[in-house]
């Protein structure tokens, strides 16, 4: 339940921040040298730090798929 909260509330913030992040998406597309790409890639993550986004946050219900393999293994035994 938790999960669904901060993946929806990640979604709105992401949304209602969106006229932010565009120009900088933008310029991380046009970038052409890697050094370009690096600048813009930088800036897009200061951005986002500092708006308090957190794309690792919002997975979603990933975490418990990657440990119900383990889960299954130690009830077989």
């Amino acid at each position: 339940m938790n999960q669904a909260y901060k993946s929806t509330y990640m979604q709105e913030k992401m949304a209602y921040l969106a006229p932010v992040f565009a120009p900088l998406q933008e310029r991380l597309k046009k970038a052409q040298t890697p050094e370009e790409k690096m600048a813009a890639q930088q800036a897009l993550m200061a951005a986002q730090k500092d708006n308090g986004i957190n794309m690792l946050s919002s997975i979603g219900c990933l975490p418990m798929l990657i440990q119900w393999p383990f889960f299954i293994a130690l009830y077989n035994a």
